[in-house]
């Protein structure tokens, strides 16, 4: 009989305390922790347990909401969006978009959530204060929905300069396959400006920069995976998303590895280049 009451009154126990959101402690305090270490260029600005953002479909884990960042930053979390397309976009103060791009959701089957892990890299700005949205397009008439926005805050305004090395046929006339030209952006100052310079190089030529003819082979929704500089000064450039399929001939896959080769040795300390896809060697085929 006392077993019998035991157990009946830590049922009820613990259902109150899940009421009570006592049972979420651990979860709240596993997301505070990793974010306080500063991991992905992030440090918590806030002294409460800040929660992730989000809705229905789509949740950001990281940054969270108030988060002050060094760029290039990390952004993370999960998705349950059409074709698993989710889309995202850097604005400043004024709401003026100043970079943005397309990751893919790893969701295991139609209508499941897939994690969603992506850098930004933050071009020159003023004003510390930006705001990231994430979203994805309507099945139904390409509108956004599903807009989940997270204000944060640039720990440093001061600014310093890369390249870009793109292709231009009107300075390479002869279409060589492989000679790259150089563009120079200003960036927020990061300790990470080679792989900045990578990420910017893989959105792409600006607007201003395809007037004068500069154009990209990278393909589409092309990302960067991961990158390492080993001791001997080879700088491991691990490329995943839409580079992954066939590539239509040497020309194009010549043209790829300039772009990232040239961008990247423009670093000191880089000697070589190593380009992989999604971690595996020789990928980079016609």
């Amino acid at each position: 009989m006392y077993q019998k009451f035991f157990r009946s009154n830590l049922f009820l126990l613990a259902g109150l305390m899940i009421l009570l959101g006592i049972g979420c402690s651990k979860t709240g305090q596993g997301v505070q922790s990793e974010f306080a270490k500063g991991n992905d260029g992030q440090i918590n600005a806030t002294d409460a347990f800040p929660q992730p953002s989000g809705n229905e479909n789509i949740l950001l884990t990281t940054p969270l909401v108030g988060s002050q960042i060094t760029p290039p930053f990390r952004v993370k979390g999960q998705a349950r969006v059409f074709e698993n397309v989710v889309s995202w976009r850097l604005l400043n103060s004024e709401n003026t978009i100043l970079v943005q791009g397309t990751t893919m959701a790893a969701a295991p089957d139609i209508g499941q959530f897939g994690d969603i892990d992506f850098w930004i890299a933050v071009p020159a700005v003023t004003d510390p204060n930006l705001t990231i949205e994430v979203y994805n397009a309507s099945a139904k008439d390409g509108s956004d929905e599903n807009v989940v926005r997270v204000p944060v805050r640039l720990m440093d305004t001061r600014t310093q300069t890369v390249n870009l090395f793109f292709l231009n046929d009107r300075m390479d006339p002869d279409v060589s396959c492989t000679k790259t030209f150089p563009v120079l952006r200003s960036i927020a100052v990061t300790p990470s400006p080679a792989r900045t310079a990578l990420l910017l190089l893989l959105q792409g030529p600006s607007e201003a920069e395809r007037q004068e003819q500069y154009r990209s082979s990278l393909p589409f929704l092309t990302e960067l995976k991961d990158l390492a500089l080993k001791e001997d000064g080879t700088l491991v450039v691990d490329l995943k998303g839409a580079v992954e399929g066939p590539l239509g001939g040497s020309c194009l896959v010549g043209s790829i590895s300039s772009e990232v080769t040239d961008t990247a040795r423009q670093f000191s300390g880089v000697k070589t280049v190593e380009i992989l896809v999604k971690g595996e060697t020789n990928r980079l085929e016609p």
